[in-house]
């Protein structure tokens, strides 16, 4: 099964505005609240078939009980649920994965058995189920499941809980370790997990593959691809390097090895890598995009031979609108108006809810004196950013009384993956990667990297600020103009001060500086 990762769009830097004076102190304060932070609760989804009172109270239970990782009374309240429901094969592979959180891992495989039999294509089950197996001992029926998974086309529901899956052990690395000399085997298995979601097993699989084959140019390239999904942007650059050593003609890893570059911030790297990657291939559509991006992040300076790129990647694929979307700004800042305009236009015409096109191509008509046209594209641009912020104030960290949506559940899953990843990092003492985590202006709030990581060192030195680390949680929380404001709390109740983080391209990062922006105590409560 081959391993996929698309690299994704360089994300754009905003500036906000922070009062730097006393920065030692306040980053020692703001530290401590903002990395005081756990894991999100996020709940089972049911169809609720009967809506008794009854059942809304087991519902209710079984939501607080999946808060405090109660998972012994998590399995009573699963078991009558299954009971009074038993057609229902979410509530099966959800009582096999509480039964093996509460230690209880011989029951597990009669609930994800039974969870197959009401739907085989369901793979989430069977990947819980060939883990079961690998910590009773049962390799061969392990592989038997895994060999299943490897052949399935059918994908994995991307609504699911962190609670549908079951936790991976020191099972998975012993099996690894049989897989042998064929590279396939472990790439297939690695793929198996990254198509899960679950990019931490794919790197131990594929680590332990790299280790078992290390001339293997494809591992290695998983690998990386493995590491892009952690955001472990450092590591997935050292191993597309070594990929690129056993295998210079590799153009997924040239491509990535940019895209690891550039969201580290290294945008002088990503530009020589992109370059590499079109003088290797002309044709090559999303190397001279991602150049023409890359290049466009650089300044105006570099918006000339940023058009010339992206006039290129619209040659070699003109379907794409971000290619068309980026060529409009490189017109605009080389000052050829009339072109840009077109180019916008034609942005709109594919895709009418564009915001951002529409807000360029109003300010574009406006200077070209077409004024009629441009209140027109403007008044549908706010319509759009009216139905944006309503939208945007909607809770997206969930508490029990809520109803789960596909769209909550996608940012409540990102979060949660954030703050799994966060915890290990701080735990760790991973400070390069918690750095590379901050948005421009916290990092600007400490001045350099050193600085930071005498703070954050100084901050957890003793064990007692980790226990709270590992046993607050977040409460709840809400997305307001492209920041997510979570309120953390501690394992006692106590209310924390709220985390910020924003969204960058395709990352989140802690937001500090917006903390103590004036526009930030205010959203915050003047604290």
């Amino acid at each position: 099964m081959p391993i996929r990762v698309q690299p994704l769009e360089f994300p754009q830097i905003s500036s906000f505005g922070c009062d730097k004076r006393r920065r030692r102190w306040r980053a020692k304060w703001i530290l401590f609240f903002f990395f005081t932070i756990g894991q999100i609760s996020i709940y089972g989804h049911f169809q609720d078939r009967q809506p008794y009172k009854s059942r809304e109270a087991l519902l209710a239970k079984l939501h607080a009980y999946l808060r405090t990782e109660s998972y012994s009374q998590a399995v009573q309240i699963l078991t009558l649920l299954a009971e009074t429901d038993g057609s229902n094969p979410s509530l099966h592979n959800l009582l096999g994965t509480m039964q093996e959180r509460a230690g209880k891992t011989s029951k597990a495989p009669v609930s994800y058995l039974r969870a197959l039999q009401l739907r085989p294509s369901w793979s989430t089950p069977r990947l819980n189920l060939a883990l079961n197996y690998l910590r009773l001992n049962q390799v061969q029926a392990a592989t038997g499941q895994f060999s299943i998974l490897i052949r399935s086309t059918d994908p994995p529901n991307p609504a699911l809980s962190f609670y549908h899956q079951a936790p991976i052990g020191t099972e998975l690395e012993q099996f690894v370790h049989t897989l042998g000399s064929d590279p396939d085997q472990y790439l297939s298995l690695g793929g198996v997990f990254l198509i899960h979601e679950l990019p931490e097993a794919a790197s131990v699989v594929l680590s332990i593959g790299v280790k078992a084959l290390p001339r293997s140019p494809r591992l290695r390239d998983a690998l990386g691809r493995a590491y892009l999904k952690m955001k472990r942007f450092q590591a997935a650059e050292k191993s597309f390097r070594k990929t690129l050593d056993l295998d210079p003609d590799s153009e997924g890893s040239c491509l990535n090895l940019g895209y690891s570059q550039a969201s580290q911030g290294q945008v002088e790297k990503a530009r020589i890598s992109y370059l590499e990657c079109v003088s290797k291939d002309q044709n090559n559509y999303a190397a001279h995009y991602f150049l023409g991006s890359t290049l466009l992040e650089m300044g105006s300076d570099w918006s000339k031979k940023a058009t010339t790129h992206l006039k290129e990647a619209l040659r070699l694929n003109p379907h794409s609108v971000n290619s068309q979307f980026l060529l409009g700004k490189a017109y605009h800042l080389t000052g050829k108006e009339s072109q840009a305009l077109e180019t916008f236009l034609r942005v709109v015409e594919r895709e009418p809810d564009n915001e951002a096109a529409l807000f360029h191509l109003g300010l574009l008509q406006r200077k070209a004196g077409q004024l009629k046209k441009a209140q027109q594209t403007m008044e549908r641009f706010h319509q759009l950013k009216s139905l944006a912020r309503k939208r945007s104030r909607q809770a997206l960290l969930l508490v029990s009384e809520t109803t789960e949506t596909q769209e909550t559940s996608r940012v409540a899953r990102e979060v949660s993956a954030f703050f799994s990843w966060f915890k290990k990092s701080v735990i760790q003492n991973r400070y390069q990667e918690l750095w590379n985590h901050l948005t421009k202006d916290s990092q600007d709030l400490h001045g350099d990297f050193e600085t930071f990581k005498t703070v954050t060192s100084e901050v957890f030195s003793r064990n007692y600020f980790k226990r709270i680390i590992e046993k607050s949680q977040i409460k709840g929380g809400k997305a307001v103009s492209n920041r997510i404001f979570c309120q953390l709390v501690t394992e006692r109740g106590e209310l924390l001060p709220l985390l910020v983080l924003v969204r960058q391209g395709s990352m989140l990062k802690i937001d500090q500086a917006y903390d103590l922006s004036l526009a930030g105590l205010q959203r915050l409560g003047g604290r």
